[in-house]
């Protein structure tokens, strides 16, 4: 009997419901990949869960991707949690983030940082990371090289 497996980093998208900027970019990949194709690509894999983590939509879709997910999931019962983006760095982010774990797939927020002014430097931001303990939530940090220092400093928070 095989081991089953559990995809810790699913990535699913629908270019006609949400936009994906980084998409423009890799012109290869450039369609949707949805449940369906996520499937045949993984037939022969005994996949028993799965965790879906934010696929860089336009910050304002957020919302619309962990419904768009949820939806997915009704169908395919094997994911089994959301890690969606989040803007901890909004003075009034709890309010915010209640309403999101509403949805009982959430499990994590993801931060990938790609602006040159890092965020991970912002103190409402490093300050609101207390409520990913509060509400029992991870964060998937994610840096480019000459944001260590920054992701250091939130590490050690």
């Amino acid at each position: 009997m095989k081991n089953k497996l559990i995809d810790t980093h699913l990535h699913l998208w629908d270019v006609e419901k949400l936009k994906y900027p980084w998409l423009d970019e890799v012109q290869d990949i450039r369609k949707s990949f949805d449940i369906k194709d996520y499937q045949e690509a993984t037939a022969l894999i005994p996949i028993e869960k799965m965790i879906f983590v934010q696929c860089e939509c336009l910050a304002e879709q957020y919302m619309d991707e962990v419904n768009y997910v949820s939806e997915i999931a009704i169908y395919d019962r094997r994911i089994a949690g959301i890690i969606s983006w989040f803007p901890l760095e909004l003075p009034d982010a709890e309010a915010h983030l209640q309403i999101l774990l509403k949805n009982p797939l959430i499990r994590g927020i993801r931060g990938l940082e790609e602006s040159p002014i890092s965020l991970y430097a912002s103190y409402e931001f490093t300050d609101n990371l207390a409520l990913l303990q509060k509400y029992n939530l991870s964060f998937d940090i994610g840096v480019k090289t000459w944001q260590l220092p920054q992701g250091v400093t939130i590490s050690e928070r």
